[in-house]
């Protein structure tokens, strides 16, 4: 029985962890995308500590990955490489940021609308931690986590 709970309660963790960082819980509220569009939580995804990232960009759509950080009970923007500044972008976030809290949304154009893709979770390749998605124009945009660096929260 006690194995049981153990179990239930190790399996409840990672909810438990975005619940307590307001993603998915609706506890936080999300700035605005890009063009004023609004975030869909869901499928924004959390990240702590300090690294290097980069944006990769295929296709012929406007693509963007805006990263947040959060201050208080709101997500504000705090970076954004699109694709108008090339197919690949580079960023990082300093050691000062170790213990600070940010999520990552991915996002597409659509006529003269964003729209914000599902990154998919992560997933590994020989330059780190990787998220991703495909937009409707054939292409997609890639979030990667140098060296695996991001963390969970």
């Amino acid at each position: 029985m006690r194995l049981k709970i153990a179990l239930s309660l190790f399996l409840l963790l990672p909810v438990a962890t975005d619940y307590a960082w307001g993603i998915d819980a609706g506890h936080t509220t999300f700035g605005i995308g890009p063009g004023g569009a609004s975030v869909k939580a869901e499928w924004a995804v959390a990240i702590k500590g300090s690294f290097e990232y980069r944006c990769d960009f295929d296709g012929s759509s406007k693509k963007a990955i805006v990263l947040y950080r959060l201050a208080g009970k709101e997500w504000t923007a705090l970076s954004t490489c699109h694709a108008g500044g090339g197919p690949t972008t580079f960023g990082h976030m300093p050691p000062s940021a170790a213990g600070a809290r940010f999520a990552v949304t991915g996002w597409y154009g659509e006529g003269n609308a964003w729209k914000q893709c599902d990154l998919n979770g992560w997933k590994k390749n020989v330059d780190g931690s990787y998220l991703s998605c495909k937009s409707p124009d054939g292409g997609w945009l890639m979030f990667t986590c140098a060296k695996s660096l991001c963390r969970k929260p």
